[in-house]
């Protein structure tokens, strides 16, 4: 007696023409293994169980400095003992966020993603007093204020006439550390990738923050240089090259070449300048849920440029001010992480908003006079089911055809 002679035999409404116990047991056997061996292939991986976080709210806070009018403000001010403090915090602060390789690209539509530090991670005990509290990552920060920049454009240019003037060591350009007395132009260092906006008015001299500046944004257009390339032992005249040992391939642009003799070595260097038209948008964003992406700093991302909604802020203008001598220390201690090699627009447009990141970070924390309580919300692991409608659709038709089948 096999299952088809069975499935024969029911299907014609026929009896078995056996008579024996043993038949009769394997028929009702079989009759009852029926349904359940019919279905079992559309049932099996109907249901799959998947890992899911799911966000609770916790007893944590995270505090979150807010910056004001101070006497840390004041010594910044007038001091350039202070700002090399500062200098030396963003320097700090820019390693700490930590972005990926693929923070570095050209401009597209995406919205560029802004990062913050977030101190004193504190749980609320039952007795009433607090303890330090490292949360896991992936928790949710509510209701933080992150430092934005994006360039919205980038255009490279020919060399102007007009450029040269600022590639002048009498004169302080990109630098707000160093005294009238000793100039300091962050382009006329051997640092290639060096970069700085060329705009004498530009630079933040001591005493120029006597107040708590007023609410800003940014969104303009300003012409910057970039050093592509530097070669030792050069002759007086000669050409830069297309390609740049740093940079790879340039854009198809004339560049401004400059030479320094050292009398000490007898020896003459070559240093290479591109040009480039950059519209920007800076300010800061508020984030409602923001990650804990790596320890002790949160990210706010929105899917593109257009979802993000640019606010004001006291400290935009000053950072931005700041920004250039922060990423040419970056670019001394090799600190953007970004690919360089025929990817020129993508590590300007990256290391800007790194650098700009970072001051405004150091600068907060700095002219710190209160912090902000945030809530947070911790992952807790969890399995969601995933079902399969097809295959549960097929297992009822296939239960209900059997039952049909054997009526």
């Amino acid at each position: 007696m096999t299952f088809q002679s069975v499935d024969r035999l029911l299907s014609l409404g026929l009896v078995p023409l056996g008579r024996t116990w043993h038949q009769i047991s394997c028929v009702c056997v079989l009759m009852l293994l029926f349904p359940a061996q019919w279905s079992t292939p559309l049932a099996s991986g109907a249901i799959s169980w998947l890992p899911a976080l799911n966000l609770q709210p916790s007893n944590i806070t995270a505090s979150l400095p807010v910056a004001g009018f101070g006497p840390p403000l004041v010594w910044f001010n007038l001091y350039g003992e202070a700002r090399e403090t500062v200098k030396q915090r963003a320097q700090g602060v820019a390693v700490t966020l930590n972005y990926p390789s693929s923070f570095y690209r050209p401009v597209d539509g995406s919205a560029t993603p802004s990062r913050r530090r977030v101190d004193s991670l504190r749980q609320e005990l039952q007795d009433g007093n607090a303890d330090s509290q490292q949360i896991p990552l992936e928790s949710r920060i509510s209701n933080a204020t992150l430092p934005y920049f994006r360039m919205e454009s980038i255009e490279w240019l020919d060399d102007q006439p007009a450029f040269h003037d600022f590639f002048n060591s009498s004169r302080s350009l990109g630098s707000f550390t160093n005294l009238e007395s000793s100039p300091y132009n962050v382009l006329m260092y051997g640092i290639r990738t060096e970069t700085a906006i060329l705009d004498w008015n530009l630079r933040l001299n001591l005493g120029d923050l006597p107040t708590w500046p007023s609410p800003t944004t940014i969104n303009a257009t300003y012409t910057l240089a970039v050093m592509v390339s530097r070669r030792e032992n050069q002759p007086e005249e000669g050409t830069c090259l297309s390609v740049s040992p740093t940079y790879g391939h340039l854009p198809p642009k004339q560049q401004f070449r400059l030479t320094f003799y050292n009398e000490k070595t007898g020896i003459r260097d070559e240093n290479c300048y591109m040009f480039a038209n950059v519209t920007v948008a800076a300010g800061v964003v508020h984030g409602q849920q923001c990650p804990l992406v790596s320890s002790g700093v949160i990210e706010h991302r929105a899917a593109d440029a257009s979802a993000v909604d640019i606010h004001p802020h006291p400290l935009v203008a000053p950072a931005f001010r700041i920004l250039p001598e922060i990423l040419f220390g970056l670019a001394e201690m090799n600190a953007t992480n970004g690919p360089t090699w025929d990817n020129l627009s993508g590590h300007v447009v990256g290391s800007w908003s790194l650098a700009f990141q970072a001051t405004w970070n150091a600068l907060n924390d700095w002219c710190e006079t209160g912090a902000a309580a945030a809530a947070v919300r911790v992952p807790v692991p969890s399995v969601r089911a995933q079902v399969a409608r097809e295959r549960i659709g097929g297992k009822k038709k296939s239960t209900r055809l059997s039952q049909l089948h054997g009526e």
